[in-house]
């Protein structure tokens, strides 16, 4: 069922029991083939599409409209791809939801924000899901719809396209534990906003969560000096020492300088790593990892600190031991759990017991 696929991500698997078998790794999605030309795969991805990605997820088993179950127009599929085309670029929103709807691939009140081409692949963000268009084959003809509701997001990094790389990446790690745990979209270089992009999935996965600090009104005393603005003036600030470095002077470059995070949201901690840097904020844990020998391929891994289940901090020890380390466990199946070493003497590791003890234990 390629139209369908990923409509179902987000369901959970349950131990009923000792006695009860586990789940077989591969059987966490159902697949049924139709005879081409025999099934509207159409109107059957529009059903699932309104009992997956409801309004209102307590009307899960609400009556659906009758509308919901009318063919889609014969031929709507085909001339959808075809306005696609095979080109790389931005696409008009307004004009991707027309196409959508015309084809019966939208819910009725669902809206699209951004729209991505890269290129026979395509990557939409509606109000409700990415919708990830998967043109496969040599003649084109066979296409996976591939939608994952922001319900199901755990985690997600953008990347910038390096000097000798011709795209940027999207990641999205979803709550399923096998098949589609990772969906990977790649975007052409110069012709998508990688930053509007995770500002985008950011408020639709944890907008709504609490922006307060954990720290309360303890900021870290240190300076930092001044240096060009931007992306790359950021990346020349990152320097390439490690230690914990000034929250303040964080917050300020990913609010303006890199436009990373959300209006309310705010950082508590920052750590460097190498030329990398763990940020702890009011509302994710930001990775930023600096990749390649020029340093321009930079990926934003986020994880929400709503999916963080746990957290560990080792102080360091002697002579031997010089770092402290801290591990943050999490509800994302492809990930797993985050860890990251201290340098002794340049870092309060219980600065960060503290900010995710006020976020996590509640």
């Amino acid at each position: 069922l390629e139209a369908a696929a990923g409509e179902l991500l987000g369901g959970d698997v349950v131990d009923t029991g000792d006695d009860a078998p586990h789940p077989v790794p591969g059987k966490s999605f159902i697949e049924i083939d139709f005879q081409k030309d025999k099934v509207d795969l159409m109107a059957v991805k529009k059903y699932l599409s309104a009992r997956c990605l409801p309004a209102n997820p307590s009307g899960l088993n609400a009556p659906l409209p009758s509308t919901v179950a009318e063919a889609a127009p014969s031929g709507a599929v085909e001339k959808f791809l075809s306005w696609l085309g095979d080109d790389a670029r931005q696409m008009d929103a307004s004009e991707m939801e027309a196409q959508l709807k015309q084809s019966s691939i939208l819910l009725p009140e669902e809206a699209v924000a951004m729209a991505f081409k890269a290129g026979r692949d395509s990557l939409i963000l509606t109000t409700r899901r990415a919708l990830i268009i998967d043109v496969q084959g040599f003649s084109g003809k066979r296409v996976a719809y591939n939608s994952v509701p922001y319900t199901s997001i755990r985690a997600f990094s953008v990347e910038s396209a390096g000097t000798f790389d011709r795209d940027a990446e999207l990641k999205i790690f979803t709550r399923n534990h096998w098949d589609m745990s990772k969906v990977k979209q790649d975007l052409r270089k110069g012709k998508a906003d990688i930053l509007a992009i995770q500002s985008y999935i950011s408020s639709q996965v944890f907008g709504a969560y609490d922006g307060s600090s954990g720290l309360g009104p303890d900021k870290a005393p240190d300076t930092w000096p001044q240096s060009a603005g931007g992306v790359e003036g950021f990346l020349s600030w990152l320097g390439d020492d490690a230690h914990q470095i000034n929250a303040e002077a964080v917050n300020q470059r990913l609010h303006e300088d890199t436009p990373i995070l959300l209006e309310d949201e705010v950082v508590d901690l920052a750590f460097k790593c190498g030329r990398d840097m763990y940020v702890y904020t009011s509302k994710r844990l930001l990775f930023i990892d600096v990749q390649g020998w020029t340093g321009k391929k930079v990926e934003y891994e986020s994880i929400p600190l709503k999916y963080c289940t746990g957290f560990s901090v080792t102080t360091g020890g002697g002579m031997l031991d010089r770092d402290a380390e801290v591990k943050v466990y999490t509800d994302v199946p492809e990930l797993g759990d985050v860890s990251h070493d201290l340098r002794k003497g340049k870092s309060d590791p219980l600065q960060i017991q503290k900010a995710l003890a006020a976020k996590l234990i509640v």
